[in-house]
């Protein structure tokens, strides 16, 4: 009988799989209407629009770039992005068209995340299976993700950011470690070496991948029952191979850049250093000695690139961030703490989120305690997706899979070793899980959002195919706030000075370089300029989340909220000499009477 379950198990999990798979392609589809505007698909989120014409400018006439002239002006700037992400969906997109002549490329585009859905569960299962989750908290593990509001936001339609891939090695990176330290073997080892070799080609960060694995061994070696020399060999060869493969392709690499922030030499030294600390601990079994010399040697690989860790750091704190209200950088508990509340902070993550710092702290314990090798490697992996999670919402994709299966894990080792009822143990899973998704089920899986998924772009969308038009006729830098950068390359062909990515001190300089032209008198303004540019001028505070008007009685203090040249180009009467308005935006307020919050300029330099 035990043997036919064990024949019988593949199939269910296949069809556990296929009907997660389905329910969360539903929810994440739920949102097409904030991927199209006037008939049109267009991407989801901020840095989505940058990866739909970086894709579609490589199906097209300019082909794939690295280095972009079109930003950051005069100067152009290196994409922090990897080469391997917009690289590959481009080939796809080609592909498709080879096919299908005809397809509209943004249908194409938009519903990438969303057919990528049943990769992201199978891979859920696959860590579960390898952990030996029994087949109803599988169940509810892969149900558990297609529920998950978190999930639906890295999928949902039009989302073309890379998140959703980041989550795709994460997973990866686990199943393989975890699976290699289960079943030992040199051929699990190298296909652990090479998912971790393969994640930097997706998002240069996922490098960061390669220090759960070595600080796993470096774990069970403590204890002596580290795997095997040769697997240990095994797997960083690998990794150095995959990651020289990964990383030739690399313009920041040929240019000769060691930087953290483009996948560059630093990446490539990352992969070594991880590789020789897996040599190492595969020479000879733990000892004072040892031990010292392996302190040693992570000190002497540190110096080289302190700092790029201090960098990373700054990352991960928020502290690289100028501002720090932005929602991506914000910990969960700063968003309870804060606008957000509990309910609606919760509607994103689930209640699981109560249980992560409890479980994070479990399995530091058992990492202390715990002798099996499996468990290590997954306790490993949890500690450090949780704690990402913990410190920012951006960063939720390196914990979402652990904040559902680690209290499951945890829980099984508890239900074995007391002998537990399974049925009773299902009931009252299936009861803590109804109460953690309920949050998100009454609200966060419904809520409605705002084309292109930002209240900013749904209101001023009207100007963008204005500026298509004149960026057609009479090319010229647009001069726009850095928010709004990423709209503009999508919608036209003009440059920008800024945009969304803020990462590097080039970055911030640009921004900085904006927001200070936003300060000056319309005449100073016109002075600084060389030649004719457009002006894309949009009215902070002005707008609430949801795209109405606040304080409109009050306009001083919508005043207040904004820089110079906007107050007197919005509310100085006459238009200053020099400044056109091509297009106009206004909110009703009363019948007959608007109250403008967007208007595109075309200004001319001063004579």
């Amino acid at each position: 009988m035990e043997a036919e379950h064990y024949m019988k198990q593949p199939v269910l999990v296949v069809f556990i799989w296929a009907f997660a798979s389905f329910l969360a392609m539903a929810f994440a589809s739920l949102q097409l209407d904030a991927a199209m505007i006037n008939g049109q698909f267009i991407p989801f989120g901020n840095d989505s629009f940058y990866h739909a014409r970086r894709i579609l400018d490589a199906v097209g006439e300019r082909g794939f770039y690295q280095f972009d002239s079109m930003i950051h002006l005069p100067e152009g700037s290196w994409i922090s992005w990897s080469w391997g992400y917009d690289y590959v969906l481009a080939i796809a997109l080609k592909a498709a068209l080879w096919i299908n002549p005809g397809l509209d490329k943004m249908k194409f585009l938009v519903y990438v995340p969303v057919f990528w859905v049943p990769v992201n569960v199978a891979l859920l299962l696959a860590v579960g299976r390898t952990m030996k989750l029994p087949l109803e908290l599988l169940a509810f593990s892969a149900l558990a993700m297609a529920l998950l509001p978190l999930l639906q936001m890295l999928h949902v339609v039009g989302r073309i950011d890379h998140h959703f891939m980041e989550l795709t090695f994460v997973l990866l990176a686990s199943w393989r470690t975890v699976r290699w330290f289960d079943r030992q073997s040199v051929v699990n080892a190298a296909a652990c070496g090479i998912a971790l070799g393969l994640a930097p080609a997706a998002h240069h960060a996922l490098f960061i991948l390669q220090l759960p694995l070595v600080v796993a061994v470096g774990v069970l070696w403590f204890r002596s029952v580290a795997p095997m020399s040769n697997q240990l060999r095994a797997a960083g060869l690998a990794l150095f191979v995959t990651s020289i493969l990964v990383i030739l392709p690399s313009e920041p690499f040929r240019d000769g850049q060691f930087s953290l922030g483009t996948l560059s030499g630093f990446h490539l030294y990352a992969a070594f250093a991880s590789a020789l600390i897996l040599y190492f601990l595969s020479w000879r079994g733990v000892s004072r000695k040892q031990v010292a010399l392996l302190c040693g040697l992570v000190v002497l690989l540190a110096l080289p690139v302190l700092s790029q860790i201090v960098l990373g750091s700054q990352f991960l704190s928020g502290a690289l961030f100028q501002a720090n209200s932005i929602l991506e950088v914000a910990s969960p508990f700063a968003m309870i703490a804060g606008d957000w509340g509990l309910t609606a902070t919760l509607g994103f993550y689930s209640g699981l989120l109560l249980f992560a710092p409890f479980v994070l702290l479990a399995f530091l314990w058992r990492l202390v305690r715990g002798t099996d090798a499996a468990e290590s490697a997954f306790g490993v992996f949890a500690v450090f997706g949780l704690g990402l999670l913990l410190m920012q919402f951006r960063l939720n994709y390196f914990g979402l899979a652990f904040m559902i299966l680690g209290p499951l894990v945890l829980l099984k080792g508890i239900s074995d070793r007391r002998n537990w009822s399974r049925p009773l143990v299902a009931l009252a899973v299936a009861a803590t899980l109804a109460a953690a998704l309920q949050p998100g089920l009454a609200g966060g899986l419904f809520t409605r959002y705002h084309a292109g998924g930002d209240h900013f772009y749904e209101v001023a969308a009207p100007l963008f195919a204005d500026l298509d038009r004149e960026c057609r006729q009479r090319p010229a830098t647009v001069i726009v706030s850095h928010q709004l950068g990423h709209y503009v390359r999508f919608h036209s062909d003009c440059p920008v000075i800024a945009n969304n990515f803020l990462l590097t001190e080039q970055h911030f300089e640009k921004a900085g370089q904006v927001a200070a032209k936003f300060d000056e008198s319309p005449r100073s303004f016109r002075a600084t300029l060389n030649e004719p540019v457009y002006l894309l001028a949009f009215l902070w505070g002005a707008l609430d989340i949801q795209g109405g008007l606040v304080e409109i009685e009050n306009v001083e203090s919508i005043q207040m909220r904004n820089p110079r040249l906007l107050v007197e180009l919005f509310f100085g009467d006459p238009l200053p000499d020099g400044y056109e308005i091509i297009n106009n935006v206004s909110i009703e307020v009363s019948e007959g009477r608007g109250f403008p919050v967007a208007r595109l300029y075309k200004v001319q330099p001063l004579p």
